[in-house]
């Protein structure tokens, strides 16, 4: 799982509960970064959760490079707040998933479980 979020305190404590929810998590606090570490590897995660607002990339452009460099992995995209237009460029660009922030651990992880292909559950 690739995890990137600009606000590194969000970042930590997410990965660490999704690590012991069984998740192997690598996190950028970085898109630039993370578009970087997919473009070297498209198929190296299977899932991306990402925030929406962040400087450099959204979660959105993310979203758009990250496929267009040839990744398949779905994508959960947080967000503080989501309007209808930005729900339909999210959905435009594959994101299999719009959530509000903050998110319950717990639902995060039921999330991306049914994001996944089955055969990684």
């Amino acid at each position: 799982m690739l995890l990137v979020d600009d606000e590194a305190m969000v970042v930590r404590v997410i990965a660490r509960l999704l690590t012991r929810a069984g998740f192997d998590v690598t996190v950028h606090t970085e898109s630039k970064a993370a578009l970087a570490e997919i473009e070297a590897n498209p198929q190296g995660f299977d899932v991306m959760v990402t925030d929406m607002t962040m400087p450099g990339i959204s979660g959105i452009e993310l979203a758009r490079s990250a496929s267009a460099a040839g990744a398949t992995m779905p994508v959960v995209l947080l967000s503080g707040w989501i309007d209808a237009e930005a729900e339909r460029l999210a959905r435009a660009a594959g994101i299999a998933r719009v959530l509000s922030k903050p998110i319950q651990v717990a639902t995060l992880v039921e999330i991306v479980n049914d994001v996944l292909p089955s055969t990684l559950h």
